[in-house]
C-alpha cells in the first residue's frame, strides 16, 4: 500500500497485505487500525465504499478455515473397515 491513495486501494491489496502479517495479535492489529481507518473515511466521504469490511470478512474466514483444516488433520483417522 505504502504511497498509493486511499481511494485506489481494492480489495486484494487488502487481503495481501493481511497475508503478510503472520501472527494473530499482528492480524487482530491489522484488522482494527485498517479498519477504522477505512471507516473514518467512508464517514468523511474521503472515499465511495469501505472495501476493508469485506477484506477483514473475507481474511477472517480463511483463517477460520485454515483452524479448521488444521484441526481435522491434527485428529486420528477412525478405520472404518
Amino acid at each position: 500500500m505504502g504511497q498509493q491513495k486511499l481511494h485506489l486501494i481494492k480489495r486484494n491489496d487488502l487481503l495481501r497485505f493481511f497475508d503478510k502479517l503472520k501472527t494473530p495479535a499482528l492480524l487482530r492489529m491489522g484488522y482494527a487500525v485498517i479498519g477504522a481507518s477505512f471507516k473514518f473515511a467512508k464517514s468523511n466521504n474521503l472515499i465511495n465504499s469501505n472495501v476493508a469490511i469485506t477484506a477483514i470478512k473475507a481474511k477472517r474466514g480463511a483463517v477460520k478455515k485454515e483452524k479448521i483444516n488444521s484441526r481435522q488433520e491434527d485428529t486420528p483417522k477412525k478405520d472404518l473397515s
